[in-house]
């Protein structure tokens, strides 16, 4: 029986033990828990950055290309088939400058988050795409 007590004994001393020792880790734990957490943050902010470059370098191409698509709302031409002026209209040129003013706001934002040291403020300010914050500031 002095066995049986004996390794009952060292039962309690084996959890003891582990109790202990994982006390110990805990209580020393807080430079793991610090390096975690700031790599937790750091990956959510650059996961944040980014969804945004992509999301802005979409609406560059997509704003580009709405661009490309404004034509003419009147063109004369010569005798020779030739394009000689071509006109258009306010609503034509107010929609035209507002593209060509947000193709530049993302361009230089993208351009300064790709500097050298990169400043994502400007870019992080665009928002998402899909609305346009020139349009709710102009308003």
């Amino acid at each position: 029986m002095t066995n049986d007590a004996a390794s009952q004994g060292e039962e309690k001393m084996t959890v003891h033990a582990v109790r202990e020792a994982v006390a110990a880790r805990i209580a020393g734990s807080a430079p793991e828990v610090f390096e975690k957490v700031a790599g937790i943050l750091a990956q959510e902010t650059i996961d944040k950055r980014v969804k945004q470059l992509v999301a802005s370098m979409t609406e560059f191409d997509n704003k580009s290309r709405d661009l490309k698509k404004l034509r003419p709302d009147v063109v004369s031409y010569n005798a020779a088939g030739q394009a000689v002026t071509e006109n258009y209209s306010k609503a034509a040129v107010e929609a035209r400058a507002k593209l060509t003013k947000r193709i530049d706001k993302i361009e230089q934002a993208i351009a300064k988050a790709l500097a050298d040291p990169p400043n994502y403020d400007a870019l992080m300010s665009l928002g998402d795409g899909k609305t346009d914050k020139s349009d709710a500031d102009a308003e």
